[in-house]
């Protein structure tokens, strides 16, 4: 009984979309010729006749129920302006069709939806950013970002606040620690002018799962901005995330600071999002794009914290005061007070190698030759640790 191809009551109704469907149509969206908006729901059916509830709707009305911001329920007896016209259809086609409108509180609950039923269907709410950022690059001579995210269990095209803060925050830190240069001591206007070089601007927020569209403050000069370098490499380490040996070699060329900032950047779409798309271009350089999803955002995490720099190595002489062959641990005190020691200790202690413990066999409280690795690593918090590797002992006469 198709009540919007039996009445014109509410003009010239066309289908949209059907939202349930049981041997025919029983809960739908329709549009008049002048673009009104219906939500309509088969609310009861004898022998005789069938009775539809619609609502008028708003496009954003419409957009939150489609989506599961409110539920099928609400959409009936909470309408916008208050109004549910009812439909009765007799079955005989030949009959009238009745028709009224009614104060939404008048309508018997046996005839709405049952309380929190959703649709939650992937809606768009935004209008899609235009993605040929390489001819707005060359246009602007910017250099441009875009990062789209899709979050886990959101159904428009919005992204929570605290998600978008720490993308954009860790971002912009990743690209200003790879941008630094060194500025002459006590230069500050040298400093403040560099510091806004590196800003990242915010252009725009589309639809498109949630679109962000950055781009560099200033303008590209022969070689492209102060920030180009930084952005080909955000976009590089994302683009090689699923081979998981190339991501290893590409981390272990960049400074702790800077892999730190990916970090935070990998821990905030961590079991936020299923992907994230980044696509970059540069006036000057070719640009790209890539996706990285969920099982490479947490294999990129854990070969991070795998991540180990020797800054330094250095040889010291003093007593092994504990050895631990078996889980490879080690407590070394210096003859003399040496420089290299951890901030408020008289002594080094940490992990050996195997061979600096077991190869000599050595006796505690005997005097060596210790060669001892400074080791960094980024905590899962981002912050730079620092270990004492034991990794040679030299016995001494």
């Amino acid at each position: 009984m198709t009540f919007w191809l039996r009445s014109n009551v509410l003009g010239r109704l066309e289908v949209l979309e059907v939202y349930a469907y049981y041997d025919r149509p029983v809960l739908l969206a329709c549009r008049n010729a002048s673009d009104g908006l219906y939500l309509a729901v088969l609310a009861e059916e004898t022998s005789t006749a069938e009775d539809w509830l619609c609502v008028a709707v708003s496009l954003s009305r419409l957009q939150y129920v489609r989506s599961g911001g409110i539920d099928l329920h609400t959409a009936f007896a909470a309408p916008e302006d208050g109004i549910v016209y009812h439909f009765s259809v007799p079955n005989d086609e030949s009959s009238r069709i009745t028709f009224d409108s009614v104060s939404a509180g008048d309508i018997s609950p046996e005839w709405l939806p049952a309380p929190n039923a959703k649709l939650e269907l992937p809606t768009t709410t935004l209008p899609k950013l235009a993605h040929d950022i390489k001819t707005e690059a060359v246009q602007s001579r910017r250099d441009l970002l875009e990062i789209t995210l899709d979050p886990i269990g959101v159904t428009r095209n919005e992204a929570p606040a605290s998600l978008i803060g720490r993308v954009l925050t860790s971002i912009q830190d990743f690209i200003t620690s790879l941008a630094r240069t060194p500025h002459r001591k006590g230069s500050a206007a040298a400093a403040q002018d560099a510091m806004k070089s590196h800003e990242l601007m915010f252009l725009a927020v589309g639809g498109g799962s949630f679109e962000l569209k950055l781009a560099s403050q200033d303008t590209a000069a022969i070689f492209g901005t102060a920030i180009t370098n930084a952005i080909e490499t955000f976009g590089g380490l994302v683009q090689i995330a699923e081979d998981e040996t190339a991501f290893k070699e590409r981390i272990a060329d960049l400074k702790l600071q800077d892999v730190g900032s990916y970090l935070s950047f990998l821990q905030a779409i961590d079991d936020r999002v299923t992907e994230a798309t980044i696509g970059w271009a540069s006036p000057l350089t070719p640009g790209g794009s890539a996706i990285i999803r969920s099982a490479s955002i947490k294999t990129s995490i854990s070969a991070i914290l795998e991540l180990k720099h020797t800054e330094e190595q250095f040889e010291v002489v003093g007593r092994l005061i504990m050895g631990d062959i078996e889980n490879q641990k080690y407590v070394f005190l210096p003859d003399e007070l040496h420089p290299g020691l951890p901030s408020g200790s008289d002594r080094f202690s940490g992990k050996a190698s195997e061979e600096a413990l077991a190869v000599t066999h050595p006796k505690l409280g005997d005097h060596f030759n210790a060669t001892i690795d400074v080791v960094k690593a980024l905590k899962p918090n981002g912050d730079v640790g620092t270990s004492y590797l034991l990794t040679r002992l030299q016995p001494l006469a």
